[in-house]
């Protein structure tokens, strides 16, 4: 392009100058011009030339192992409320060792450098950051757990302060441990907190888990070793922050070394939690202080003193009659308002809320599901005895259903609402 653009502004003065000159003498000094361009541009490729072979005769420093690993970065980069996991030279610094240090399992090394080259590739940095709209949401979840009031308070202070130090700031969350009897709804309660978050989410059963394995990871010295759930979480996911649950921690099994709560110690202590080492990857320290943890157990005394420090404990009471018809016809509500298009009736009368709060809040959403599936069959409104009756959702929930039908029968005889329904 620029030759052209030279062209034409030699030939301009040229095409001036033929109207004036004889031809031959034109013709003449237009083939010294050529020749003269010819020369400059020979130059200018011999002086190319001679750069590029100096340049080859330099000595280049050698190439290191680890300069070959490349690091992703999926986020935008106008993207705000980032924060880093993992530190990249620790992880290229691993790299190296693994390309140069000879082992006698090549299946391994050849294994750990899939690893680091996928670690690698899913970048350094994630999302983290308090829910949009999180007042509004906060405010429906008070009102569908009132016995979970003082859980919640705490969450809003938390993501309260978090708002007013800005700048992307993450959310502090403190350890919650939330001890009660079974059927008071913690696990389901944990699970909509999780929801609330609006990040990605793990659910840890202690109760089956027979060693820390599953949670951090096994030794790096077996040679089937494999990272536990919370690395793999951490490095596939997209957040810093997931809110991980680990259910019935009071029943944590295993021996005294390989106990199942031993990895807590480290990951719910906020100032270790920030170079926290899988076992099977030791040499990457990931910050793992951002999770956030839920437990619930139902004897909280059953937990080690020095682990159960690390949490804030709730002591979470069964639920009264009053609070329970409420969390019914809460979630009986929603459930019916996922489906406008069917008009249903959500308000339920104290009869049907007397039956479906025996059940627990995992089994209420269950039956308010299939009740609503069930409106939706017979183009119905409103539900009905029959529908609690011929409901496959309530076919092995209850072990003495029966009692409760009868109870349900006579309630519906005592309820003058219902009469007039």
């Amino acid at each position: 392009m620029d030759e052209q653009v030279e062209q034409f502004n030699q030939l301009g003065p040229r095409w001036f100058m033929s109207l004036t000159l004889p031809k031959a003498v034109m013709n003449a000094m237009m083939v010294e011009v050529v020749a003269r361009e010819a020369e400059a541009r020979q130059r200018r490729q011999e002086q190319h030339d001679a750069q590029e072979a100096a340049a080859e005769r330099e000595p280049k420093p050698p190439a290191k192992p680890g300069d070959d690993l490349v690091f992703g970065y999926p986020f935008s980069f106008l993207e705000s409320g980032l924060a880093r996991l993992f530190d990249q030279e620790d992880l290229r610094d691993t790299y190296t060792k693994a390309k140069t240090v000879a082992t006698a399992d090549r299946d391994k090394t050849k294994n750990r450098i899939a690893l680091i080259e996928h670690i690698a590739a899913r970048g350094s940095f994630r999302k983290h950051g308090i829910p949009r709209n999180w007042k509004v949401s906060l405010a429906s979840l008070r009102e569908s757990f009132a016995s979970f009031a003082r859980v919640i308070d705490v969450v809003e202070a938390e993501l309260t302060l978090t708002e007013k130090r800005g700048n992307g700031s993450s959310i502090a969350m403190p350890p919650l441990l939330l001890n009660g009897p079974p059927g008071c709804g913690k696990t389901y309660f944990a699970e909509q907190l999780a929801k609330f978050f609006d990040t990605s989410f793990m659910r840890i059963s202690m109760e089956t888990a027979q060693s820390s394995s599953a949670l951090a990871g096994s030794a790096e010295f077996w040679s089937n070793t494999q990272p536990g759930r919370l690395f793999d979480r951490l490095i596939d996911g997209d957040h810093i922050n997931p809110v991980v649950l680990l259910d019935e921690i009071d029943k944590a099994g295993g021996s005294e070394y390989y106990r199942a709560d031993k990895a807590l110690y480290a990951l719910l202590e906020r100032e270790t939690a920030r170079s926290w080492s899988d076992l099977s990857f030791p040499a990457l320290k990931l910050d793992t202080s951002h999770v956030i943890w839920i437990l619930t157990s139902n004897d909280a005394m059953h937990i080690a003193p020095p682990l159960r420090s690390r949490m804030q404990q709730f002591d979470i009471a069964p639920l009264d009659a009053v609070a329970a018809r409420r969390l019914v016809r809460t979630l009986y509500r929603q459930e019916a308002e996922r489906f406008p298009e069917l008009d249903l009736e959500t308000e339920l009368a104290i009869a049907h809320c007397d039956v479906m709060r025996t059940f627990s809040p995992r089994e209420i959403v269950r039956l308010c599901h299939a009740l609503v599936a069930r409106l939706a069959l017979t183009g119905r409104r409103q539900i009905s005895l029959d529908d609690l009756k011929v409901t496959g959702a309530l076919d092995g929930q209850l072990v003495d259903f029966e009692r409760h039908l009868q109870r349900f029968e006579r309630l519906m005889e005592l309820s003058v609402e219902w009469r007039r329904q």
